[in-house]
């Protein structure tokens, strides 16, 4: 999925996996986060990273396998933690829809634009809001990973060449390791 294994080799990762993402593997991601990190407050904030990225991806991803462990089909996808001397980086990718970019780029460009107060204040709207057709939260993953990180979502959206209605979703979250607050 997306050739990224080349280019993150020898790059400072500490997790990489590919495959279905189950509640086992992601409770086991977590897990391993975790125990990475000494300290409690970042470690919960990578926490909560890790989980909203791997529940976008169980939920959303089009490329579904079955799971033994959850007893259902899950998203297929991968992802990738980096940590270097000053950033915790992210990166997930999975199948979607070419139909669904457009409303994706908007959200993702909304929640980065927001400063702080206002990305509270969405968050809180977002809570409280009724679910929409085949969401599974509240609309709220994308807009509690900038809130954990305090930086934008990078995301990208590349169609595949073998079926022009499915895109590679890509996205990217940078934490720092120093000011957390």
């Amino acid at each position: 999925m997306l050739d990224l294994y080349p280019s993150l080799a020898h790059k400072d990762v500490i997790l990489m996996y590919q495959g279905a993402m189950s509640q086992t593997i992601l409770a086991t991601m977590a897990k391993r986060l975790r125990e990475a990190e000494d300290d409690y407050l970042l470690s919960k904030r990578l926490f909560a990273i890790i989980i909203e990225l791997g529940q976008n991806i169980n939920h959303y991803s089009e490329k579904r396998e079955f799971s033994v462990a959850d007893r259902r089909e899950v998203g297929y996808g991968m992802f990738v933690v980096q940590k270097t001397e000053t950033h915790y980086i992210f990166t997930a990718a999975n199948k979607i829809k070419v139909s669904k970019i457009k409303k994706m780029k908007e959200h993702c460009e909304h929640i980065n634009s927001l400063n702080p107060k206002n990305l509270r204040i969405f968050y809180r709207s977002q809570r409280r809001a009724t679910r929409q057709d085949g969401h599974y939260g509240g609309n709220i993953g994308f807009i509690e990973m900038v809130r954990k990180s305090n930086n934008p979502l990078e995301t990208e959206f590349t169609i595949s060449e073998k079926n022009e209605e499915l895109a590679y979703f890509s996205i990217q979250v940078k934490m720092s390791r120093i000011d957390v607050f």
